[in-house]
């Protein structure tokens, strides 16, 4: 049972690490490119308090949820995959992640994730340890952010709109949906989708070849995440010229670019105003949008309410003590699971505490009777038994032990 959680900088950050302990054991988070610029950005950015820009990164670091998280793919990687026909991109709440390897036990097929080197590089965040990679990209990424000029766009979309101009989100985002359903417009939609994602020529070219092989259909019917993508940044050109998102913010496009992954979760939490006015425009039915505060308020209540355990208790440890949240009291992270995790209570009601700690020890247990499949078989995720994903684990966050006592030295014996 898993619940794909997506948050922005700002949310993690006005976390306390007791807050992140139940983020992580509760959702399964799914890291972003934006969040990920954004927090490596601070190691080159002025900072008016006493704690350097390093304590800074790594006091986030230390918040992002390491047990239960997986990093997307790239957006623009995503849309060449689908472009190309070598993915089909669901949109239906679950991540894109890659690197899995074909593994077998007996006669069960499953995939195992190591850690990817984006993983490895947030472990080293969370200890201080920065590469000159980490800081050169931090300051190439300023860079960019810093030479945004919406100007050009403005007065061009300015212009085109002519006297049509959009007087709220909701009319900005029909304009982007509507000139995209133009069949007049079919052939140059396609074209400027490309350009806009930046695809190489050589790649463009084998994308237009496969395009006119099935007729030159409308985008949406050819490559729908892609079509999203650019609705998306269609929607900002025609906010900026309406004058609804500023032009002399350039963080406004950072903000935006997190929704490229909003396909990606069921449930998206943010603290930003523009997030909270567009996600709910973009998103479909069965997901959330949780404002960031009203997160971590429900966050706090649950660390109040599991600190009423015995110790004895809670030194079993987080993954023991909370497989489900909260069923007798009302959390807005239960009603979360409620939503779009469902028969959850139903099968918490059956899982005893003895049971729940056979699970967690097993799934803890060292891999050695793994087996390593063929890594050039191509095994589809959702065809699989299980799929397993290596993970560093703290035995402690914050006041909570997150392992039990026996998983941590089984674990330090391996």
């Amino acid at each position: 049972m898993q619940l794909f959680l997506i948050f922005d900088k700002s949310t993690l950050q006005s976390f306390d690490p007791n807050d992140a302990v139940w983020l992580d054991n509760f959702f399964r988070a799914v890291i972003t490119s934006p969040f990920l610029l954004e927090t490596m950005a601070d190691l080159e950015k002025e900072n008016k308090s006493s704690r350097s820009p390093e304590e800074v990164v790594g006091s986030i670091a230390r918040k992002i949820p390491g047990m239960n998280s997986c990093i997307n793919v790239l957006h623009p990687k995503i849309c060449v995959a689908e472009l190309l026909g070598f993915e089909k991109i669901m949109l239906n709440g679950g991540p894109v992640i890659e690197g899995g390897v074909p593994i077998s036990t007996r006669e069960r097929k499953g995939l195992h994730y190591r850690q990817s080197s984006v993983e490895e590089s947030i472990e080293g965040w969370r200890h201080g340890e920065f590469s000159e990679h980490d800081r050169q990209g931090a300051r190439l990424w300023l860079q960019d952010v810093s030479g945004l000029n919406f100007e050009a766009r403005y007065k061009n979309w300015k212009l085109f709109l002519g006297r049509n101009i959009p007087r709220a989100f909701a009319e900005a985002k029909d304009f982007a949906e509507n000139l995209i359903n133009d069949p007049l417009r079919k052939n140059g939609n396609f074209h400027l989708s490309l350009r806009n994602l930046g695809i190489p020529l050589g790649v463009q070219e084998k994308i237009i070849r496969r395009w006119q092989e099935q007729g030159c259909p409308n985008i949406k019917d050819f490559a729908p995440y892609t079509t999203f993508v650019f609705t998306l940044d269609l929607f900002f050109s025609v906010a900026i010229a309406a004058d609804l998102i500023s032009r002399a913010r350039p963080s406004n496009r950072i903000d935006l670019a997190y929704l490229y992954y909003l396909p990606f979760c069921q449930v998206f939490v943010s603290s930003d105003w523009l997030h909270a006015e567009i996600v709910p425009l973009f998103k479909r039915e069965d997901q959330s949008f949780v404002e960031g505060e009203n997160l971590r308020k429900d966050l706090k209540l649950i660390d109040t309410y599991y600190s009423s355990y015995p110790h004895g208790i809670k030194e079993q440890g987080v993954i023991k003590l909370a497989q489900f949240p909260p069923r007798y009291c009302s959390f807005l992270v239960a009603e979360l699971w409620d939503k779009h995790v469902l028969g959850w209570r139903e099968v918490a009601e059956k899982i005893q505490l003895n049971n729940g700690a056979k699970h967690a020890d097993e799934l803890w247990k060292p891999r050695e009777n793994l087996k390593q499949g063929n890594n050039t078989v191509k095994i589809d995720a959702k065809d699989v038994d299980h799929v397993i994903f290596d993970r560093w684990v703290p035995v402690r966050k914050g006041k909570w032990r997150i392992v039990p006592t026996e998983i941590e030295q089984e674990g330090s014996r391996a």
